[in-house]
């Protein structure tokens, strides 16, 4: 059993309440990790998607520890979205990759890396909730299956479209399908 500290969201849709558990230590070099996001979303389904990988390293570019380096294949999309231990833990954020294109272009060691992938740090993450005032709450699993992962990561994981103008925020919440809850701030959520 680990210990890990977890926050509650209360998601109104579906009306279902959504419990997210972070594991305070983060992430560990080597472990085994699921990543959920909706990966080009305007080219394939809209259904969130999963991928797997590893932890392969607890720092990201230039040493920055805010970060862990993963090598689940995280497309656009992605960012946002948990990364799971398979303990149901979350241990990171995606949020980036190396540009592929840049790095081929560098005229001084072109190269085409392969699953460089970031996610911003559990213990990152719980800094930021404990400085907004999200209530945390401790919280021990057992070792899941990927379907029992899926399980887990799948109904917390939603798409967002940044819209940019009030026209479209306003178009947008007059539709039967809007819903408010993330124009809350966290410290709302209960």
């Amino acid at each position: 059993m680990v210990k890990s500290i977890g926050f509650k969201i209360i998601s109104r849709v579906g009306r279902c309440k959504i419990s997210i558990i972070i594991n305070p230590s983060g992430a560990e070099f080597g472990q085994d990790i699921m990543a959920f996001g909706f990966p080009l979303a305007e080219n394939l389904s809209s259904s969130v998607k999963l991928t797997r990988g590893i932890v392969s390293s607890l720092s990201g570019p230039n040493n920055d520890i805010s970060l862990i380096q993963i090598d689940a294949a995280i497309q656009p999309g992605y960012s946002g979205g948990p990364v799971l231990n398979y303990n149901g833990q979350v241990v990171g954020v995606a949020s980036s990759g190396l540009n592929k294109v840049k790095m081929l272009l560098d005229e001084e060691s072109p190269y085409i890396p392969e699953n460089v992938n970031f996610a911003v740090s559990a213990t990152t993450l719980t800094g930021f909730l404990k400085s907004n005032s999200v209530n945390l709450f401790n919280k021990t699993f057992k070792q899941k299956s990927s379907q029992e992962l899926a399980k887990i990561g799948m109904p917390p994981t939603i798409q967002l479209h940044c819209l940019n103008t009030i026209t479209a925020y306003n178009q947008l919440s007059k539709s039967e399908k809007y819903n408010d809850v993330l124009l809350r701030k966290a410290v709302n959520f209960k």
